[in-house]
This record gives C-alpha cells, structure tokens and sequence, in this order.
C-alpha cells in the first residue's frame, strides 16, 4: 500500500511538472483582448515556396484618439529586415488609417540589441483614423527559417493621444510567424502550390483564450492575382460570427490591396454549411506582395474541446486581371489546434498531457468531470466540486 501511494503521488508529481512545462516551455501568444489600446505584428504564415521575403503586418487595435506610438520589434533568428540600396529599412505607414492631408512621420531605426525601434507622431497632433487593422508594414527576409513558429516580439509599446501627458504602455506583445515546410498530418502541403488560399494553421489555448478568435486567411501566389473565390468547411463546434445586422465578421487585410483599391469581398453561407468567399475588383486591380494574409474571419470556439480540428477550403479558384487565366485547388486542409501550449516538450510529454482529465487526490483517473463533491486536480490545479 505504501509503495502504491508514493508511485501514484510521484505520477501526481510527474503531471504537474509536464503541465508545468507545457506552460513555460514556449511563450504563449499574447492575449490581445487584453488591451483596448495595443500594437502587435499580425500573425502570418509561410510555405517554403513563398519566396525569401514576405511584409510583416503592424497592427493597432485603439479605443483611445492615437497620435502616435514607439516600440521595438525583436524579430526571430534568421528573419532580417529588407533594406534599399541606400540602407534604409523597408517599412511605410498605412495610408488607410492616416487622416486627409496628414503629415505623421515614421522612422524605423536598429538598435544596439539588435532590435528595430519604430516612432510615429503628427507635429500638428493629428490622430490615426479607425480603431482596429494594419498601422504600417515592414519588409523581411526568412530565407533559410525551417519549419515550425516563430515569436514575433514587440517590446516598450507606447502610444500617445494628442495630450502627450497621456500614453498607453504595453511591456511586451508576441505573436507568431510560421513556417510551413511538409504536409503534416491531416494536413495539405501548401508549398506544392505556387498559387493558393488557406487558413492559417491556429493554436489557442482553451485555458486562456475566450470563445472568440481571428482566423487568418493567407494567400501565397507568384501570379498577379485580381480576385479569389473559395468555399470554407469550419469544424463541427466552431461557428462563424456575425454583426448585430447579421453579416459575418471579415476583411481584408489593407496591407496587401493597392492604393486607391476597389476590392470588395462577400461571405455567404451556402446550403451545405460552408462559407463562400466572393473577392474581386472591378478595375482589375491585382493584390500587392506574394505571401501572407490576405483576409480575417472571427470565430466562435466554445464548442470546441481538447484536440485537432481540420479546417477545409474547397472550390479555390484564383483569377488574374485576364479572367481567363486562373487557378484551381480543389482542397486545402489546415489544423485548428486546441489544447496547451507543447510546442518544445516531447511526444511523449504531448501524448500525457490531456485537457480534460480529472484525477482524486490519490491519482487516480477520473472517466470525465466528477460530480460527487470533493477535492480534484484538473489540468495541474485543485478544483473544489460542491
């Protein structure tokens, strides 16, 4: 008996430290909902046939009138900045959210540390327009990156209303930058395309994340593409949300249509319970860049449970100005992952850690949610059932 005691307090002890590990191993993304008033870099997705270089989204998210901000952009190792010939980092605002006539200056510099610090104002104390969406963008190069994520890392954020006394500062904000080399399993191997849409594989965890997340709709092309059509299966348990006025919450991403765009994009659901992506512009206006998100959708989660989700696009069909020349992909399947954050942990580790298993004080496993009272662990915590 007392042998059996200590195994199963040491197998206790084993829990905790796994899901000890799961948390820490791998900083988690930041919780942007957090934040009324935040600047982060915009999750973005890569196959390796995308080329070197890619332009890394700036976002900010205000209810407060910005007129300006600084911080310090970490990029991960192997990422560089693209420069011009006279070495001038390659990064410009978003014309979409500067004021008619407006005069704000960016300044984009490295630093000892080898970050790049950004810093934005208006001399005449003009504000930013809009209240979410890209704010500026920058070139980089991930030449030689190998599969897998990347922390894209902003530091000392701090943005400033037209009463300079008054700031908002944020310490650190990271988000994600992935690299897709291979299928994967139950996964479709975006770089045997030279011209594709998919979503963006996504990792929440459930512990920390609300019910709602931003899918991020990327599209990688070496044609000048005009518009893109799709169809999108969302897993059982997540559902797309939708306005007070009942239309679903999507866009485009500014940074990717040209200037002075005519764009428009329609979502639509269809009989069989997919979405239908409609994109195009009447003046034949191709999108800008070769890689990355193009579009967003926000989702609800809270039916979803500890797992992998696939997440399919069907009927894709990309058209450039000539609409007679386009391309078809009749499947692409990503991953919809919810569960902890495992990334640098061991299979076997991975494997051990379950979301939802419920254990006595003894160690024993639970067959789901307990409902006598009492005292359990679940998920490295004591939770009191009464």
């Amino acid at each position: 008996m007392i042998n059996s005691f200590h195994t199963t307090m040491r197998k206790i002890l084993l829990l905790f430290v796994m899901l000890c590990l799961a948390q820490t191993a791998v900083k988690a993304d930041t919780d942007l909902t957090a934040y009324d008033n935040v600047i982060f870099v915009s999750p973005a997705t890569v196959g390796q046939k995308s080329g070197n270089e890619v332009t890394l989204t700036i976002c900010m998210n205000n209810t407060a009138p910005i007129r300006g901000f600084q911080f310090d952009l970490y990029l991960p190792d192997g990422m560089t900045a693209v420069k011009t010939e006279n070495g001038k980092i390659m990064a410009s605002l978003n014309s979409d959210r500067l004021p008619q006539g407006d005069d704000h200056t960016l300044s984009v510099a490295e630093q000892a540390d080898g970050s790049i610090r950004f810093l934005c104002g208006s001399p005449y104390n003009e504000t930013f327009t809009g209240m979410w969406g890209s704010i500026a963008t920058i070139r980089v190069n991930f030449k030689g990156m190998a599969k897998g994520w990347y922390p894209l890392r902003l530091k000392a954020i701090k943005l400033t209303e037209s009463d300079i006394s008054r700031f908002y500062e944020v310490d650190e904000v990271v988000t994600r930058f992935t690299v897709l080399a291979d299928a994967g399993t139950g996964s479709t191997d975006i770089s045997a395309y030279d011209n594709v849409i998919f979503v963006s594989p996504a990792f929440v965890d459930q512990t920390k994340s609300g019910n709602e997340v931003t899918l991020d709709i990327c599209m990688n092309n070496t044609a000048p593409i005009r518009g893109f059509q799709f169809d999108l299966y969302l897993p059982e348990g997540m559902t797309a949300v939708k306005t007070s006025n009942d239309k679903f919450v999507t866009s485009l991403n500014a940074a990717r249509l040209p200037v002075g765009d005519g764009h428009t994009l329609t979502v639509a659901e269809q009989a069989d319970g997919a979405l239908r992506f409609l994109c195009g512009s009447p003046y034949n206006e191709t999108f800008t860049d070769m890689s990355g998100m193009i579009a967003t959708l926000l989702v609800n989660i809270e039916g979803l449970v500890y797992g992998e989700y696939p997440m399919t696009l069907k009927a894709i069909k990309l058209s450039e100005s000539d609409i007679s020349k386009f391309y078809e992909v009749s499947e692409i399947v990503t991953k919809f992952t919810v569960g902890y954050n495992t990334t640098d942990i061991s299979d076997n580790q991975r494997e051990t850690i379950t979301h939802h298993q419920w254990y006595t004080l003894d160690g024993r496993l639970l067959n789901g949610k307990p409902t006598a009272k009492g005292v359990y662990i679940v998920n490295g915590k004591a939770v009191v059932i009464k």
